[in-house]
């Protein structure tokens, strides 16, 4: 791959398009954010979903929204700033390497300690920071084999960081972490914004359909950025079906197979964008969220694809 098409294939890759189930998201950790000041107590926000359907992705645009690590100038000098401060929870987490692992993060190099004054450091270092929000993803993590007294554990340390520095703590993760929350009432309570992430749904062809149009945002950003003098319309009737046969509406899966089809075209230098690119793409890996197994959607016809659409949509 050459320079220019890696340049091109990043900033593709950049394109967030923001449909209504990421904003719902945002608009829920937004509240949690103003709530928590206004009220003076912990009211945060647990989002949850699938795998691929953009947890992650609603997280770190809320840092691009808000500001993550910078350097601002005060009257006592310059100091460094983490208004939204995204972390994943580590796998067999414990207390000391979950707080370590956020201290390291925020720059800090005074690792050692017990858990207490870890976590002591880590409250003074946010407060510091001027940190309004704290998104700690991978909370399924707590879910592993073993985790059970630690669960019990990271629920009340996330407590504890709210009450102590009033900064809500965003929890994201699969669906079974609400449960993890519910089961501690003295967490539950202070959990009132919740969102479920959902596959984006096949429910009809018109223009104002999530679906459409996350498909034409993405088909217009691989038009610019690819500079195609021929290439096909995403939202076309029948190959928007394909590509949803492709992709079950899991975000991370179109985002797949859009990025290998774009490269394909791109490295074949023809200044074309065409469903045969798609196809490659999906011969060419495997996604998650598939309607069919063994079979190319691109290669099917149109009564095929919409009866896989139909039996998956009962």
């Amino acid at each position: 791959m050459t320079p220019a098409i890696e340049n091109k294939m990043t900033e593709f890759s950049k394109h967030i398009v923001v449909h209504c189930y990421y904003k719902d998201a945002l608009e829920k950790i937004h509240k949690s954010i103003i709530t928590t000041a206004t009220r003076r107590e912990p009211s945060s926000a647990l989002l949850t979903g699938l795998s691929g359907v953009g947890k992650s992705t609603v997280c770190k645009y809320i840092v691009q929204q808000i500001g993550g690590r910078k350097e601002i100038e005060t009257e006592w000098g310059i100091i460094e700033t983490v208004p939204a401060f995204y972390c994943e929870l580590p796998a067999g987490p414990t207390l000391k390497s979950l707080t370590m692992g956020m201290l390291a993060q925020l720059g800090c190099v005074h690792l050692n300690g017990d858990a207490t004054a870890l976590l002591y450091r880590l409250i003074t270092l946010l407060k510091t920071c001027q940190t309004q929000v704290i998104l700690l993803d991978e909370f399924h993590h707590l879910l592993g084999k073993g985790a059970e007294k630690t669960k019990g554990l990271v629920c009340d340390w996330v407590k504890t960081l709210m009450n102590r520095t009033l900064i809500p703590v965003v929890i994201a993760g699969t669906p079974e972490c609400e449960s993890i929350v519910d089961e501690h009432p003295q967490l539950a309570r202070r959990y009132p914004f919740r969102t479920n992430l959902r596959p984006l749904e096949y429910t009809s062809l018109e223009n104002q359909s999530n679906y459409l149009k996350v498909l034409k945002s993405l088909g217009a950003q691989i038009n610019k950025i690819g500079e195609f003098s021929e290439s096909i319309y995403l939202t076309d009737q029948a190959l928007a079906a394909r590509i949803f046969v492709a992709s079950g509406g899991n975000m991370n899966s179109l985002r797949q197979l859009l990025h290998e089809a774009f490269r394909i075209a791109l490295e074949r230098n023809t200044s074309t964008f065409s469903e045969k690119d798609l196809a490659a793409s999906y011969d060419s890996q495997c996604l998650e969220g598939a309607l069919v197994k063994f079979k190319n959607p691109f290669a099917l016809d149109n009564q095929e694809v919409r009866g896989i659409i139909s039996r998956n949509s009962r």
